[in-house]
């Protein structure tokens, strides 16, 4: 009843959560509920919903000041997220360089219709590869500096060229440009301590070229403008947009797998599904290599939220089934992150997650075994 609570509350059908009678509220693990929307990056949306239809009036006093706390933080994010994309999108503008606004900026304003609703940590926007040098210039002068990660944090980076270092000490800013220029796809900038500002995310592609073969040049294609926190800006077109937000959902697997990164195609498909032609969309996740994450998106969507679909081309026929019972066999997405058993058993449960993820998607499972070597390495001074 308590998972069925959560996927009420964060789907798209307003009406789903009144179905659930107010008997069942006795039977309700609210501590579950929240750990799992926490963990899930939902807790603002289920927070927001149980409001809105009057749940919070019958609540433990804990559980109803744990969600006023919960919209209160979403509400002041939201209203900082708004000052530092006018503040970036400006200062961009005036260096003239072309810039793209992605995911939760636009999500939360035109989608979810309430940035309350729909929290995100950072403002992310693309540039083209060449005006890149230009863009941090622009974050500079706004106090902006470069984030460097800590030596933990660089699980994309080919074990055979992993630099050593502490877990948790920094990364030289050298070294981390050079890897983030190879391996990833965006650098981070943090605004100064103390200052409420969202970090940015300066992309000059949305994966690596291993995830993403296409060139940004792809993106690009489908900019299309908009307003968003009244500022005039460049988005990607609504089937762009579908694509990457389902790309974006599947391709960190279960490890980074997050019920908010569905709610983000489930609620698109509600909104603006009626918009939606189903070959175009085909074609796109087709030139950006990302037909099964799409399809495993859609199925999801619809099997989880309750998305009306649409028929991509990837979700016909015999190997579309095969791929989405691997999908299933994955597990529950909801239980995705909670605690495992200790031991072989917990880790024999995690690479089997992840494998079954990626066979879902029709590729070899490197992440599992890039699991499985990390417990080796660490296994092996043991042993010795």
């Amino acid at each position: 009843m308590t998972r069925q609570l959560l996927l009420a509350a964060i789907c798209p059908d307003a009406t789903a959560l009144a179905a659930i009678g107010v008997t069942a509220r006795g039977q309700l693990d609210w501590d579950w509920l929240l750990e799992r929307a926490r963990a899930h990056k939902v807790a603002a949306l289920l927070a927001t919903r149980l409001v809105e239809q009057e749940w919070a009036v019958s609540l433990p006093e804990g559980i109803h000041n744990a969600l006023d706390e919960i919209r209160s933080q979403a509400q002041r994010r939201a209203v900082w997220a708004r000052r530092t994309l006018q503040e970036v999108a400006g200062a961009l503008t005036a260096r003239a360089v072309p810039f793209l606004v992605l995911k939760g900026s636009v999500l939360a304003e035109q989608v979810y219709g309430d940035p309350a609703r729909r929290p995100f940590y950072d403002v992310d926007v693309l540039v083209p590869p060449e005006r890149l040098d230009d863009a941090e210039t622009a974050l500079v002068a706004l106090g902006y500096r470069f984030g460097s990660p800590v030596f933990r944090a660089l699980d994309w980076v080919p074990a055979n060229v992993l630099p050593a270092g502490p877990p948790d000490a920094l990364v030289s800013e050298p070294l981390a440009r050079a890897l983030y220029r190879i391996y990833h796809h965006h650098f981070v900038y943090m605004p100064p301590k103390g200052d409420e500002r969202r970090p940015v995310e300066l992309h000059w592609h949305v994966a690596g070229p291993r995830s993403f073969p296409a060139g940004p040049s792809a993106l690009w294609a489908h900019a299309t403008p908009t307003v968003v926190a009244e500022t005039s800006v460049q988005t990607l077109s609504l089937e762009a947009t579908l694509v990457y937000v389902a790309f974006h959902a599947m391709e960190g697997g279960a490890v980074d797998f997050r019920l908010l990164h569905l709610c983000d195609v489930a609620w698109l498909l509600a909104r603006f599904g009626h918009c939606y032609q189903p070959d175009r969309v085909s074609a796109i996740a087709a030139a950006w290599h990302a037909s099964q994450h799409l399809a495993r998106a859609l199925n999801a969507a619809g099997d989880l939220l309750g998305a009306p679909g649409i028929t991509a081309q990837a979700s016909r026929g015999i190997v579309n089934l095969l791929l989405h019972l691997c999908f299933r066999l994955a597990g529950d997405p909801s239980q995705i992150g909670a605690p495992r058993a200790r031991g072989l058993r917990g880790l024999a449960d995690e690479l089997l997650t992840e494998t079954l993820w990626e066979l879902s998607l029709a590729r070899l499972p490197r992440r599992a075994g890039r699991r499985l070597l990390t417990v080796w390495r660490n296994w092996l001074p043991r042993l010795a």
